[in-house]
């Protein structure tokens, strides 16, 4: 199944859109409703800088929820980044073959 330029358009730009909602949304978040001082009694005590230099302190879990996130976010653009890649490579092959 040869998939066509548009369905690759937007399958790249669903990666794209959940790589930036992925770093977005838990930043913001964290930002808006975290304590900027830490609360040892009930584990908020990691620091983190959330957003234009603010320090917001999170639990262990918190913690690994936004590691997640920023994870998802680098294997989104990765994906993107190789199907751009290997499109190119396509179109390049394809030209070359019709020069030969």
């Amino acid at each position: 199944m040869k998939m066509t330029a548009k369905l690759k358009n937007r399958i790249a730009g669903v990666f794209a859109i959940l790589a930036v909602g992925c770093v977005v949304v838990p930043r913001q978040y964290y930002t808006l409703h975290m304590p900027e001082a830490p609360q040892p009694e009930i584990g908020r005590i990691i620091p983190i800088d959330a957003n234009y230099g603010k320090t917001v302190y999170l639990t262990s879990s918190e913690a690994r929820h936004m590691n997640i996130a920023f994870t998802v976010a680098l294997v989104s653009v990765g994906i993107v980044a190789a199907a751009i890649f290997f499109h190119a490579w396509q179109q390049f092959k394809e030209a070359k073959n019709e020069g030969a």
